[in-house]
């Protein structure tokens, strides 16, 4: 692994964190297999996941918390290079919409 990759990954991690931080105190959250997931207020459950190769973070969503170990489906990527308060907004109107 190179420098770059082993940044690229670091950087990655510390968002995700930070977005499953934020998303834990505004939504309805529960932990399945070791993967925090939340349920908007819509009703949507989605999950904050890592997308290494295009340096991105991506939100994947189930139908219900119940469905979540395995049905989901992927939203839109959100580039690391967004700031955080840019990424929380454009992961907002994701899940709003």
């Amino acid at each position: 692994m190179t420098e770059r990759e082993k940044s690229l990954r670091e950087k990655l991690t510390e968002r995700k964190s930070l977005l499953d931080d934020y998303f834990r105190s505004k939504y309805l959250s529960r932990e399945i297999d070791g993967r925090a997931f939340f349920q908007s207020k819509k009703g949507a459950v989605f999950t904050v996941d890592t997308f290494e190769y295009f340096g991105s973070i991506v939100l994947e969503y189930a139908a219900s918390f119940e469905n979540a170990p395995g049905g989901w489906e992927d939203g839109s990527l959100h580039s690391i290079d967004l700031s955080e308060q840019d990424m929380i907004k454009a992961l907002e109107e994701e899940i709003n919409n």
